[in-house]
């Protein structure tokens, strides 16, 4: 789980990795369709862990999972993930957020520096364009 300051009952999470869509002025929206519906069945997802896919499903229960404490903890992080990619920016939002937590991580800056640092970066873009 993410780290929260002491004395907060916080749990947060993202959840992403790719998303299956429709494009516009696509020429078979019915067949575009039924995959997307083959890869969102249950079995399909609980069989893609052995290709390093984890299902993003609370409904999708791996029964022998290969690193079962490492599932665990998806498992508890996938209770209050949210889907990334909220904003037309997300790329620069993320990078600002993914510097920050690998700057805190490997001690790189003190973590309110690095978060500081990610704020700066990211109230332009919120103050332009709010979510």
């Amino acid at each position: 789980m993410l780290p929260v300051g002491d004395g907060k009952n916080i749990h947060a999470s993202s959840l992403g990795g790719y998303d299956w869509v429709i494009p516009t002025g696509a020429t078979n929206t019915d067949g575009a369709f039924k995959f997307i519906e083959f890869m969102s069945d249950p079995q399909i997802l609980s069989e893609a862990w052995k290709t390093g896919r984890l299902a993003p499903r609370t409904d999708v229960i791996l029964q022998d999972p290969l690193w079962p404490q490492a599932y665990t903890t998806y498992r508890e992080q996938l209770q209050t993930a949210r889907a990334r990619g909220p904003h037309p920016q997300w790329p620069e939002l993320s990078r600002a957020m993914s510097t920050a937590i690998q700057e805190a991580i490997t001690g790189a800056k003190p973590t309110a520096e690095a978060l500081k640092g990610a704020a700066a970066k990211i109230k332009p873009i919120l103050d332009k364009t709010p979510l």
